[in-house]
């Protein structure tokens, strides 16, 4: 029998699409840990509309024991019951042969894929090298329903005889030409405990942190925690003067670069997640300068400046 856990990619990422696309955004420069006491009306919403032009980025992935690759795929509107029992019954084969044992690999129907599933423009896909390069070109093979031990996930996956590691993908290569790529971020624990010693910030958990340059200005993101009134927070400080916060119940870290930069803006892949929970998930951030703003984009989806 299919295993039945959406912690992932399903129910997770249902439950999290209002905590990816809605956050509080504060600009309390004199003592930014009393944003976290906020309260919840000082909400606002920032997403990135879908649009012809939008770019598709995600993390490529491998299975076990085979050449093929994935990318997580999200539902085109929102999880129900009702579209995952279409996608389910739109299996045509499994194919479990290529997987380890403890997985599993099931073909779902193009058409019943592409309706409860964002798949738009994702047929070819080019991977990125570690200078945000192209390197390769993937073509699509099928969408599927993946189960493995921990989860189970909707997948576009792709056919290769290269071997990849870490890199990431994108959709399309027409916005590559007026951007570039994003700075790498940096570990400087000196330069945190500074920024957090002058702003007064006290965290009992620091999930993530990292520095870096743009355009003459540094740039520090700083995820933590305050466990004594239990709230997560994600920084940007701008210069040592924090710029904005998302304060709500989960964090991201690993920050991977993406070659969208502009004059104003970075942006990176990330990991999310809600701490102490099997709740997880990958997107994208991007840091405007200009606007001194953190943009969380939905469904790993952006539109370029």
């Amino acid at each position: 029998p299919l295993l039945l856990l959406f912690l992932l990619f399903s129910c997770s990422e249902h439950k999290n699409d209002e905590q990816i696309n809605e956050y509080q955004s504060h600009k309390n420069k004199s003592n930014i840990q009393d944003t976290l006491k906020t309260n919840s009306s000082d909400k606002k919403t920032r997403t990135q509309e879908l649009s012809s032009n939008t770019v598709f980025i995600s993390e490529l992935q491998h299975f076990y024991n085979s050449n093929d690759v994935y990318v997580s795929l999200y539902y085109r509107k929102e999880y129900s019951e009702e579209a995952d029992q279409a996608l389910k019954n739109a299996i045509i084969k499994n194919f479990d042969e290529d997987i380890d044992r403890e997985s599993r690999r099931y073909i779902i129907k193009t058409n019943i894929a592409q309706e409860h599933l964002f798949t738009d423009q994702l047929d070819t896909m080019y991977v990125l090298d570690s200078v945000q390069k192209i390197t390769d070109t993937l073509i699509l093979q099928h969408y599927e329903l993946y189960s493995n031990m921990i989860s189970e996930e909707y997948i576009a996956s792709y056919k290769t005889k290269k071997s990849f590691n870490n890199c990431t993908v994108i959709n399309t290569t027409r916005h590559l030409k007026r951007h570039y790529p994003s700075p790498y971020f940096y570990k400087d624990s000196l330069y945190l405990n500074s920024v957090m010693k002058a702003n007064h910030i006290v965290a009992t958990h620091i999930h993530d942190f990292g520095v870096t340059e743009h355009r003459g200005d540094s740039l520090l993101y700083l995820s933590m925690a305050n466990y004594d009134i239990e709230k997560e927070a994600l920084y940007i400080f701008q210069n040592g003067i924090p710029v904005d916060s998302i304060i709500r119940d989960y964090v991201f870290q690993d920050l991977k670069p993406v070659p969208f930069a502009s004059e104003s803006s970075i942006g990176y892949t990330a990991h999310f997640q809600v701490p102490e929970s099997d709740i997880f998930w990958k997107g994208i951030v991007f840091f405007n300068l200009k606007n001194k703003s953190m943009v969380i984009c939905k469904q790993s989806l952006f539109k370029p400046e």
